[in-house]
């Protein structure tokens, strides 16, 4: 899809004719990663694959778990490797479910563990169709949420490529419209938030605004705030960068979607007349940059 909403091109998905509606996740190198449950096993079928050349990588199943699994996939710009992260839980005498930790890299052929006791990445439950994680230079990111209060962000936990694991304090008192993404090459929270009493005030009805977070130098800084058009909104298909640009595809409470691309340097929004195209859908979005990386056991290279 072109800056004007313009679809340019449509590209096959080669091997998913008989797989329904796969979580995707898409590298910066112009490689995605599918993921589709199979509840009858509590498991999930992990690919990696390049829609410009059909290659196709299926990771290999790893420990058995009582629920399915969540995955998440860093990519090592440098090193030109990705790394699997798979957080399953086994049987335990005590009632809380643990998670455990084990990883697959592309240089490996099978699963290693490397936790024993992690919280892992988990959907929003009010947003079910937006990645759980943000993969940023080599690193995965994701919200702990919060059981008492469902949707509400704790903090942010993350794993790098030599399996370290953090803890990162969140930029602000978040809540359930919050989202992780990858922004100017840094970790970045996406908040949409309604103006306080004071600022409601001047307003019939308070409009929504949208916040940017960049975390740089281990420190957060706002990098944006702007008002938002007053809409009904019901949920958040996608959250996703590009440039200096911000794409929301907004779920409103009348079941249409809206389609926003907020300009970094104009402080604005602009609305994209995409609903003809996908009605009847529930479209998501991500970056996506052409390449002819391989997907292999060993090493991605290039052609």
């Amino acid at each position: 899809m072109e800056e004007n909403g313009k679809i340019s091109q449509t590209l096959p998905l080669s091997g998913f004719e008989n797989i329904c509606s796969p979580e995707m996740f898409c590298f910066m190198n112009g490689l995605i990663c599918s993921v589709d449950e199979d509840d009858d096993l509590n498991e999930v079928n992990v690919r990696i694959f390049n829609p410009i050349t059909q290659d196709t990588l299926l990771l290999p199943r790893g420990s058995p778990s009582l629920i399915v699994p969540s995955v998440g996939i860093a990519f090592d710009p440098k090193s030109n490797e990705f790394k699997a992260f798979r957080f399953f839980s086994e049987p335990s005498e005590d009632e809380d479910v643990k998670y455990k930790c084990e990883v697959y890299t592309s240089s490996s052929t099978a699963w290693r563990r490397i936790s024993e006791d992690v919280e892992r990445p988990d959907h929003n439950p009010f947003h079910p169709f937006p990645p759980y994680y943000a993969s940023v230079a080599g690193s995965l990111y994701w919200f702990v949420w919060s059981e008492d209060d469902p949707g509400t962000p704790l903090r942010i936990l993350s794993v790098d490529m030599n399996d370290n694991f953090t803890e990162i304090e969140l930029p602000t008192l978040l809540h359930q419209w919050s989202f992780l993404i990858e922004f100017e090459g840094c970790l970045s929270v996406v908040l949409m938030d309604y103006p306080d009493s004071y600022t409601a005030s001047q307003h019939e009805d308070p409009r929504p605004y949208l916040e940017i977070y960049k975390f740089k130098n281990h420190k957060w800084s706002l990098r944006a705030k702007a008002e938002m058009e007053l809409m009904d909104i019901h949920s958040f298909n996608s959250v996703a960068a590009r440039d200096n640009e911000i794409f929301l595809i907004i779920r409103l409470a009348d079941d249409s979607c809206c389609y926003l691309i907020f300009d970094m340097a104009e402080n604005s929004f602009r609305t994209l007349a995409l609903s003809d195209s996908f009605d009847g859908y529930s479209p998501v979005a991500f970056p996506f940059a052409e390449s002819l990386l391989k997907c292999e056991h060993h090493i991605f290279f290039i052609n």
